[in-house]
């Protein structure tokens, strides 16, 4: 079952997003506690996430930023903000999708289908061992002892 981690400060929507994903057969968890947000979804290893742009302590471009260095993909960007420039910039950062609230929810069902449906196709590939380092063809990313890198 795909995880899905949803990033709302506003607790309705966060909370209408987690019974819509569960009921359509996702595993669907949420944070609330904004002050470190990065740390703690790398721990819970989402299959996607569902990223709002105006949240406390630090901006969904911020938190978009430090996910994508870190390998991590299929982050859907969720929000009010229906900027062009927005859009833009949260997809130069590496965002894989970007959505305008309110929006219809069959249509972010299939965009999230969509994204974990291409990322899925390259996961049979796994970590390439080189002995004393492995690499990860999906996310470009070398792993030495307990250090990544991304690779350029």
């Amino acid at each position: 079952m795909e995880r899905i981690i949803v990033v709302e400060d506003d607790i309705y929507m966060r909370e209408e997003l987690i019974n819509l994903l569960n009921k359509s057969g996702y595993e669907a968890l949420s944070i609330s506690n904004f002050e470190n947000p990065v740390f703690q979804l790398l721990e819970l290893a989402p299959n996607l996430i569902l990223l709002d742009i105006n949240l406390p302590y630090q901006s969904g471009f911020e938190i978009c930023k430090s996910i994508k260095a870190k390998g991590m993909s299929n982050i859907l960007m969720l929000t009010a903000r229906d900027k062009l420039q927005d859009e833009l910039h949260a997809l130069g950062l590496g965002a894989d999708d970007y959505l305008t609230k309110p929006c219809n929810m069959e249509r972010l069902l299939a965009r999230i289908k969509n994204l974990l449906r291409r990322t899925s196709k390259h996961e049979h590939q796994g970590l390439l061992d080189g002995g004393n380092f492995r690499i990860d063809p999906n996310t470009f990313t070398i792993y030495i002892d307990k250090t990544s890198y991304i690779l350029p």
